[in-house]
Parts: structure tokens; C-alpha cells; sequence
């Protein structure tokens, strides 16, 4: 179109030389390479216009794209970072509950641990004192038999002195040592009567055994108000009660 208007304007410039005879002319017709040039040049021009804007439009596009994504992508990461960091409280604070829990655990068994050793302990000691007192139960039945035994048979001598004693002077002075037997017996079971008193009170009879040193020594009454045995003055540990 530009080669068009050049050739246009010049011919015009020829004419008006020419004067009034001029415009009678008209300008030449161009050569037929040129004329298929001039039509073709504002096409190729156009194209390659078109072309440029395209790219230029998909590489704004491509840009904006791009952006997009970058700004998505941070945005994921910040929420995935917020969601994280919820979740790592969360799972601390049930992981120190947790803690919490297994220490409060920890110090019940200890302290089940600590009443159990206890127990134990008193059981054994209980044991113990039992085995004591069985063993101090079975001595004084023991003693108390034998002592009973003796007492029969100290009883069975003199029926039988009795029945061989002659007559007369004889059954006379036998019958005076049968006295002087019987008054020794009476003032033997009043020594025992009085070693069976009660060592505190001195009324009541002694019924209990202090343990560990065996003495039959007190009474119901006073065992309460003693601590430590009246005759050897051992502390007391137990005390058993003695049936005789």
C-alpha cells in the first residue's frame, strides 16, 4: 500500500507539472510483479502483527500462570504449616496427659508396693509372736502337768503311809508327821497361791504370760498398765493368756 501511494503521489506530482492537458491522463497501470507485492505486503505485515500479540498474550498468560501456582503453592504450605502445628500441640498435650498419668501410676504402685512390704512385715511378726505363744502355752501346759502329776503323787505317798502305820504310838506320831506333811503341803500351795498373784495389784490372779520372758505376772486388769514385765522388768512385746 505504501509502494501504491508513492507511485500515486508521484504521477499526481507529473500531472500538475503538465498543466490542464495533464489531467487528462491517467496514471499508468503498475507492473504485474510489483501489483502482486503491493497485495501481499499488508497480509504478511498483518500476520506477523497477529503472531507477535499471540505470544506476547500467552507468555502474560504463561506468567500469570505461573504466579498463580507460586501463590497456591504457598498457600498450601502455610496451611499445611498451621495444620501441622495444631496437630504437634495437640499430640503434646495428650503425650504429657499421658505422662501425667503414667506417673500417678507409677506412685500408686509404689505406695501398694510400700503397703504390701508392710503387711508382709506384720504378717510375719504376728507369725512370729503366734509361734511364741504356742510355744509358751505348750511349756506351761507341760509345766502344769508335771507339776499336777507331782502333786498326785506326793498326795498317793502319804494315803499309803497312812494305810501301813501301825497302832497306838506309833499311829499317834504318824498321824503328828501326817500333820506336819499336810501343814508344809499348805504352806506350799500358799507360795504357789502367792506366786500366782497378780505382781501389780496383788489381788486378782495372774492370768497372762509376758512375752519374751515367760513370766506369768499380771492380771486382766493391770496387763493394760504395764510395759515392761514386773519380775525381770523386760519390756513387754505380747502377752498371752494362760488357762490353768
Amino acid at each position: 500500500m505504501a509502494i501504491q501511494a508513492d507511485y500515486g503521489l508521484l504521477w499526481n506530482n507529473v500531472a500538475s507539472a503538465g498543466g490542464a492537458n495533464a489531467s487528462c491522463f491517467s496514471p499508468p497501470p503498475l507492473p504485474q510483479h510489483l501489483h502482486f507485492q503491493l497485495m501481499d505486503l499488508p497480509l504478511n505485515f498483518a500476520i506477523t502483527e497477529f503472531d507477535k500479540q499471540k505470544w506476547d498474550t500467552d507468555r502474560f498468560i504463561y506468567s500469570q500462570n505461573e504466579r498463580l501456582k507460586a501463590i497456591l503453592e504457598e498457600q498450601r504450605k502455610e496451611q499445611l504449616i498451621l495444620i501441622l502445628r495444631k496437630f504437634e500441640a495437640k499430640t503434646k498435650g495428650l503425650f504429657e496427659q499421658k505422662d501425667e498419668e503414667i506417673a500417678a501410676a507409677m506412685k500408686r504402685t509404689a505406695a501398694l508396693e510400700a503397703i504390701l512390704k508392710r503387711l508382709e512385715i506384720e504378717k510375719q511378726t504376728w507369725q512370729m509372736a503366734a509361734k511364741e505363744r504356742e510355744a509358751t502355752a505348750s511349756f506351761l501346759v507341760g509345766k502344769f502337768e508335771r507339776l499336777r502329776e507331782s502333786m498326785w503323787n506326793s498326795s498317793g505317798n502319804n494315803s499309803a503311809e497312812d494305810a501301813t502305820s501301825s497302832c497306838g504310838g506309833r499311829r499317834r506320831r504318824h498321824h503328828g508327821d501326817g500333820d506336819h506333811h499336810n501343814l508344809l503341803n499348805s504352806s506350799s500351795v500358799e507360795d504357789k497361791g502367792r506366786m500366782m498373784i497378780c505382781k501389780r495389784c496383788n489381788v486378782q490372779g495372774s492370768c497372762l504370760v509376758f512375752l519374751p520372758c515367760r513370766h506369768l505376772c499380771s492380771c486382766k486388769s493391770c496387763e493394760a498398765l504395764l510395759d515392761s514385765c514386773p519380775i525381770c522388768k523386760v519390756p513387754k512385746k505380747a502377752c498371752i493368756e494362760a488357762y490353768l
